[in-house]
């Protein structure tokens, strides 16, 4: 959640990485701010970043 309103962080996030500017995601969250936005968004691409990790294999 993005702090202070009940919107999902990963739905905002989601906008930036679509290529909607954080400075528009308050045309789509009226409380979310535009450095809230980039906050998401840097969130969800740090995440994400440990999902490219190979999976380890698994001795039998």
């Amino acid at each position: 959640m993005i702090e202070g309103t009940r919107v999902p962080s990963a739905d905002v996030a989601a906008l930036v990485h679509d290529g909607v500017p954080p400075e528009q995601i308050c045309d789509y969250y009226p409380a979310v701010s535009a450095e809230a936005a980039r906050d998401a968004a840097d969130f969800a691409e740090y995440v994400d970043s440990y999902d490219d990790r190979p999976t380890p294999a698994v001795a039998s």
